[in-house]
């Protein structure tokens, strides 16, 4: 017996759509994606198959291109799955040649100026990621610019916050004159090592000054 709510008819098409998907058949899945009416549910069932059946290139653009109200999620998830391919198999001094990966990557998705944006933001997230429970170091930045290591400094300092929960903003509790490593620590804030010193002086800045 068809069903009669669109909402739920549109939920278990989506739902068939993935198990077809799950099973390998993406042109089924996608075909029944293409065979719902417009709207939400549509939407949903081609950001689905996208992400169980990872997608990539021109395969997950034609899809997200299709995922109308979930195109951004989509498309920052096929980025995401390209993305942590290219940063696992990165090592400490490797830091030139992921960042060109990342822009061969990127560019497939977000054209022009903005994938710059979008790369330095993914580099910085990756730094910021090495040896957490280390102070901060030009050493954990390996070949990368004293921009993007401060960049990453930043990313870490963001971190903390997410991790204990706080609002958005939180570190402004550090500003001052000057925010010492003392002074960040006491606040549960991350510390970094001497040889860091000018550049987490200029991440305090920019931070305190937003």
């Amino acid at each position: 017996m068809p069903i009669s709510d669109a909402g739920l008819a549109g939920e278990c098409i989506s739902l068939t759509a993935r198990e077809l998907a799950q099973d390998g058949q993406l042109d089924a899945a996608l075909a029944t994606c293409q065979g719902m009416s417009p709207g939400g549910w549509r939407d949903e069932c081609f950001f689905l198959i996208s992400d169980v059946s990872r997608l990539s290139g021109d395969a997950a653009k034609q899809a997200c291109a299709a995922a109308g109200q979930f195109r951004n999620q989509c498309v920052g998830h096929a980025i995401s799955r390209e993305v942590s391919e290219v940063l696992n198999a990165a090592t400490l001094g490797g830091e030139a040649e992921a960042y060109a990966q990342l822009d061969v990557v990127v560019q497939r998705y977000i054209p022009g100026r903005e994938r710059e944006g979008r790369i330095r933001q993914i580099m910085a997230g990756y730094l910021a990621d090495r040896s957490p429970t280390e102070p901060f170091s030009l050493a954990l930045c390996g070949t990368a610019p004293p921009m993007l290591c401060q960049e990453a400094y930043i990313e870490r300092v963001r971190n903390a916050e997410r991790a204990a929960g706080q609002e958005d903003g939180a570190w402004r509790r550090a500003c001052g004159t000057h925010v010492s490593v003392a002074r960040a620590m006491s606040l549960d804030l991350p510390g970094w090592t001497p040889d860091f010193d000018g550049l987490a002086r200029a991440a305090w800045s920019q931070l305190c000054h937003r």
